[in-house]
């Protein structure tokens, strides 16, 4: 079952701001939202 893709980058990108409105971890949020982002990406092109 495939999830349309752009639910998920709603849901990365939410998930993001959550944890920056939070205040907490920066460079962690950073760090894997570049981690995050060649998945994202592959999973794009690959549709």
């Amino acid at each position: 079952m495939a999830w349309p893709s752009w639910v998920l980058l709603i849901y990365v990108s939410g998930l993001v701001a959550w944890n920056l409105l939070r205040g907490r971890g920066l460079g962690e949020q950073l760090t894997a939202a570049l981690v995050l982002l060649p998945f994202l990406l592959r999973m794009l092109l690959i549709r």
